[in-house]
């Protein structure tokens, strides 16, 4: 026997609320988590918001998450609840807040590359000031 549990997720859209949608026990859904759910006509990515403790009264027929994607990309709680906070202090849409909160490039999909790696250049303590004492000690921990 499967439970249905009920998300809301904020949206793509210039509306000021979260949508409501089901999502069977075979998906282990959590806040923070990106998902695909359909909304009108297209399949959108939107993002879990919060846990609705019971079936909700709604003008609308509630649908199905379709998929959890972008599992590597859950935010934190915290970040969220941010977010929340933001969304009823500045009456402001929530896909708004969630896409301030997001860089550009992982808006547009682009992921950053993983491997960035630190290197010290030759000559590079000729270039800092002997005040910069941080900059200094971070150099010398880069050359060891």
């Amino acid at each position: 026997m499967t439970s249905t549990s009920y998300w809301r997720i904020a949206l793509p859209c210039p509306l000021r609320q979260l949508f409501t949608y089901s999502c069977s026990d075979r998906h282990s859904l959590q806040v923070g988590n990106w998902v695909r759910v359909p909304f009108g006509t297209r399949r959108v990515i939107g993002l879990v918001m919060e846990a609705a403790q019971e079936q909700p009264q709604v003008e609308y027929q509630i649908k199905g998450v379709l998929e959890v994607v972008r599992q590597q990309w859950t935010l934190p709680t915290d970040l969220v609840e941010l977010i929340s906070w933001c969304c009823r202090y500045y009456h402001a849409p929530p896909w708004e807040v969630v896409s301030s909160f997001l860089p550009s490039n992982i808006q547009a999909g682009k992921i950053a590359s993983p491997d960035l790696a630190w290197q010290a250049n030759e000559g590079a303590d000729a270039t800092i000031s002997s005040r910069a004492i941080r900059q200094i000690e971070l150099l010398e921990w880069l050359q060891k």
